[in-house]
């Protein structure tokens, strides 16, 4: 506030502009440059044909936040800023790193995990797949590692659930995948699925979950006969936090709607709307709600001027068009079966 009040003080003695300071001049020239830079970076990116689309998108978004201690070109994700710096590539990647080094638990702050994996691209070794890709840029093929270190002897040797020095003989993880080389010292049940390709939170098929050949993905059974299909809706970027959620390791919930979500981003989001953001679908029941605008609709006539004008909405819940009586606010579905609020004027 200062410097404004000496500038304008400053324009009333002397009427011509005040000049831009040699340091500013310097310095807006410095962001020129780096904005001639990023250009350049982004149009070799666009135009590299040996990387997907995914992958462009990954390296533009950390490019175009590069200054950003929460998206530099070492982490992209705010999951990997919480990862901390094990595994930073100035470090001994032979090191052993901690779940818990309070309480002495190996691995990383993504898993407790007892060894780490070479990856088969560059041929470092990782806690685990997330912070290889947290600190290289390319992502890993979990499906191609072959080799481990156990991480309490430190030898190296293929992939298994125990380490193959008889002097150490250690059992690295209480559950242990050979196709996608998942190691986990959770308490939790586990199973691979061989359609998804991967590994999810569960006790097996048949068993609690089941697959969705057109969803693509693992349901829970106690849902499944009543879930909405949608063609491959959980491989898809999270709606609020864009995160891709099939192989993502936070918990993702299936919406009413048949769209899905991360469990934490919808906690947040239903504090401020009650509708899927992509379909707009309500995400629960709502009748208690409908009642209430019901009482208030009851209680809040319109005008007379406005008693015989009608309105054509959609219903967001059903998907039907219907013509109702107009109001400032609120418009009923015309249709009785449905009886939703959540309705736009057409």
């Amino acid at each position: 506030m200062a410097a404004i009040n000496e500038i304008m003080s400053g324009e009333e003695e002397q009427p011509s502009p005040p000049q831009t300071p040699v340091s500013e001049t310097n310095t807006c020239a410095r962001e020129g440059d780096k904005q001639v830079r990023l250009r350049k970076a982004i149009v070799e990116i666009q135009s590299d044909k040996n990387i997907d689309g995914q992958e462009k998108s990954r390296r533009i978004q950390a490019l175009m936040c590069s200054d950003s201690p929460l998206c530099s070109p070492a982490r992209t994700s705010a999951a990997e800023v919480e990862a901390g710096t094990e595994n930073d590539t100035t470090e001994d990647e032979f090191a052993i790193s901690f779940h818990d080094e309070a309480e002495g638990v190996l691995g990383c702050a993504h898993y407790p995990r007892q060894a780490k994996i070479r990856a088969p691209c560059c041929g470092k070794y990782y806690t685990c797949r997330l912070c290889h890709d947290a600190h290289q840029s390319h992502k890993i093929d979990r499906y191609a590692i072959k080799t481990m270190m156990c991480m309490h002897c430190k030898t190296v040797q293929p992939c298994a659930q125990f380490c193959k020095n008889e002097e150490c003989g250690k059992k690295l993880a209480k559950y242990y995948c050979d196709i996608c080389h998942l190691f986990s010292d959770a308490d939790k049940s586990i199973f691979h699925c061989k359609d998804c390709g991967l590994c999810r939170v569960g006790k097996g098929l048949g068993i609690d979950y089941k697959h969705c050949t057109k969803c693509g993905s693992c349901i829970n059974l106690s849902i499944f006969d009543d879930h909405v299909c949608l063609e491959n809706a959980l491989h898809s970027n999270c709606p609020i936090c864009a995160e891709h959620m099939f192989t993502s390791v936070k918990p993702v919930c299936i919406l009413k709607c048949g769209h899905y979500m991360h469990l934490q981003c919808l906690d947040d989001y239903t504090q401020r709307d009650y509708r899927c953001p992509i379909c707009k679908k309500s995400l629960g029941d709502m009748s208690n709600r409908w009642r209430q605008i019901d009482d208030y609709m009851v209680s809040n006539p319109m005008p007379e001027e406005y008693k015989d004008k009608m309105a054509n909405i959609l219903c967001y819940d059903c998907g039907k068009y219907s013509d109702v009586p107009y109001h400032f606010v609120y418009h009923r579905c015309g249709h009785e079966e449905c009886g939703s609020y959540n309705t736009t004027i057409s």
